[in-house]
């Protein structure tokens, strides 16, 4: 009998949502620049995409990496980004 490879499966599903990962990056790193050379009116929608993209990061950590401390690590500091994102507007 073979064992299986207890190892991370990649498979189409893991890989969208890599892509998406690099895609809400890229958008948070083009709204920084845009909030700070621009207008400040960009940081709020910076700040949500951020805490996504955070908690995007920490389901591709659980999924493909099985890093335990950082998926709780990125959890927490989306979830945080979140509500003071939120806060921040109210």
């Amino acid at each position: 009998m073979k064992k299986e490879d207890k190892g991370s499966k990649i498979n189409r599903f893991n890989i969208l949502w890599v892509n998406i990962q690099v895609i809400m990056t890229v958008l948070v790193l083009i709204l920084l620049i845009l909030a700070f050379a621009i207008n400040k009116k960009y940081l709020f929608p910076m700040e949500i995409c951020m805490g996504l993209d955070l908690l995007v990061m920490a389901y591709n950590n659980h999924l493909i990496y099985r890093r335990r401390n950082t998926t709780i690590l990125y959890i927490i500091v989306g979830i945080a980004v979140l509500i003071y994102a939120i806060l921040g507007v109210i």
